[in-house]
């Protein structure tokens, strides 16, 4: 080990490093690679936390968008249902039910979505 390093590339040993802080009217010193490690812990800690509230956001959406997909399937088999008695009643003979089926097709088709 060198006694009076110039740089730190002459320091073999990164234990040896040492980096010194000044708060409270007091000077503290301690190991540069216990301090970059504290900090890569804090870090790593913090985006954990915000990866966490992402996820449990993210899935609280595809549980919503997931009951609104169920909802409008079921919207859907409800018309198709509809749909397919009206077409039923509108086969029977011509009555005064297959006349007015046959005048709300008429409106139905001339609408515009």
């Amino acid at each position: 080990m060198i006694n009076n390093p110039s740089a730190i590339d002459d320091i073999a040993d990164a234990e040896q490093i040492r980096v010194l802080f000044y708060a409270s009217n007091r000077m503290v010193h301690a190991p540069l690679n216990k301090i970059i490690d504290l900090i890569k812990n804090d870090v790593q800690r913090d985006l954990l936390s915000a990866l966490a509230e992402y996820k449990e956001a993210t899935d609280k959406r595809i549980e919503t968008m997931q009951k609104l997909i169920d909802e409008l399937q079921s919207l859907s088999q409800s018309q198709k249902q509809i749909d397919l008695r009206n077409e039923t009643q509108c086969r029977s003979p011509i009555t005064r039910t297959g006349l007015n089926c046959l005048q709300q097709q008429k409106k139905k088709s001339k609408k515009v979505f």
